[in-house]
């Protein structure tokens, strides 16, 4: 061998030791927990000094060292005290725009922005961590409940958590986050449960409303709501019957919401199985809609009627008129009364007097003594209630000599007047 083979082998003999003893000190150091820990504590409090001094300078000088470990470690330390750690939060934010987040450093940051109202904020990195690739939904509520304690954080954070899911339209995953919530012990508003119910209601995910129902510890109105109605209109009447008379059990108020919900499951249930209501039976329920305030819903319900081959009567009309006078809407009124007309049916003494009525509750004098003259015109007769409504009327706009000159002729037409007047 001759010196220059020689020499060339000793080089690459030394290069090699050299690179085995890097290799050997790197994993020596990996494996030391205290060399690392030292170091990273070391990074923590130079950050948190630098922090507190706002010298952003020396903070950019580390932003190359930080990682997603003392990112979190930093955000406990500063659990007691928000305005640095939405400095932190901040800085972040503006200077490492190559910081490579893990659901841990997401979660702790999300915790210290809800605490300090920043929900806007909050929510955004949520969706940022939802939407990330390869991050199971298991893994996101694990690391949002393991930095729960250590952040001081509040129940807040799972509410925005789902509603977040809900708002991303992402109802299948919120789902299941809320599953592995509650399998952890996690409560979740009743707020934010029906949020997540009625997106699933509304997309017609009856399975997935059912499990996330009954993992819900308190119902209120608009959980038992949304069932009701997921039911009623799916054509399972049954079953919403059954959450109907289990929410009066829980000593929940059904309001007006469910009981149209009922009425309209009931309609579709007649109509499916071939049975024609009777004008009766939709006097009864366009009645039933304008008493619980909802004219509107009745209107709709005169359409269905009238499609299903049910002839409207002055019963029905009067009836409507009379919703839609007492929600003040007299446009709508004239509308009714024009298609009453059309279809050969003529105001009675009971339809004007209602019109006129409403008119009367506005201090609308001028409309309602049009009426009067309407009515008459079409040879309807005025009655005691029609004056009655005429002189309140007067005297609520201090108009005396008109509520004195129609109490006269209600004398003079044989009505007593009323003992108030």
């Amino acid at each position: 061998m001759s010196k220059i083979q020689r020499l060339l082998l000793q080089k690459f003999t030394l290069t090699s030791s050299l690179q085995t003893l890097r290799t050997l000190h790197t994993l020596q150091v990996s494996r030391n927990p205290s060399t690392e820990s030292v170091s990273d504590s070391f990074l923590v409090e130079k950050i948190l000094f630098n922090l507190k001094q706002w010298n952003v300078n020396s903070l950019r000088h580390y932003q190359f060292r930080l990682n997603p470990v003392t990112a979190v470690e930093v955000l406990y330390r500063l659990r007691d005290n928000l305005h640095l750690g939405q400095r932190f939060i901040d800085f972040i934010a503006l200077n490492c725009a190559n910081f490579k987040h893990s659901s841990l450093s997401l979660s702790a940051m999300i915790h210290i922005l809800v605490r300090s109202r920043r929900l806007s904020d909050a929510q955004a990195l949520i969706l940022r961590m939802v939407r990330k690739s390869g991050v199971s939904r298991v893994e996101i509520v694990e690391s949002l409940v393991s930095t729960y304690k250590n952040c001081g954080s509040n129940e807040l954070v799972f509410d925005l958590f789902i509603r977040t899911y809900v708002q991303a339209r992402k109802l299948r995953e919120g789902s299941e986050a809320f599953l592995v919530l509650r399998n952890k012990g996690i409560c979740v508003s009743i707020n934010a449960c029906n949020s997540l119910l009625g997106g699933l209601v509304k997309i017609g995910w009856v399975d997935l409303a059912w499990q996330v129902y009954a993992e819900v510890d308190r119902s209120d109105l608009v959980s038992f709501s949304s069932l009701i109605g997921v039911f009623s209109r799916s054509g399972q009447l049954d079953r919403a019957l059954m959450y109907f008379r289990h929410m009066k059990s829980a000593g929940v108020a059904p309001d007006t919401v469910v009981y149209t919900i009922l009425i309209d499951g009931l309609w579709y249930e007649m109509v499916r199985k071939g049975i024609k209501p009777t004008l009766v039976t939709c006097n009864i329920i366009i009645k039933g809609y304008c008493r619980s305030g909802d004219a509107s819903k009745a209107d709709e319900f005169l359409s269905k009627m009238i499609s299903e081959g049910v002839v409207p009567d002055s019963i029905t009309y009067n009836t409507l008129i009379n919703g839609f006078v007492k929600e003040e809407n007299m446009d709508r009124v004239s509308v009714l009364v024009s298609k009453m007309e059309n279809q050969g049916l003529l105001p009675d003494v009971i339809t004007y007097n209602v019109i006129l009525s409403g008119f009367c509750r506005q201090g609308n004098m001028q409309e309602a003594q049009l009426v009067l003259r309407r009515m008459i015109e079409k040879g309807v007769n005025p009655d005691r209630s029609t004056y009655t409504s005429l002189i309140n009327g007067h005297v609520s706009q201090n108009n005396l000599k008109e509520a004195f000159r129609f109490h006269d002729e209600m004398l003079q037409r044989g009505f007593a007047p009323d003992d108030k007047f």
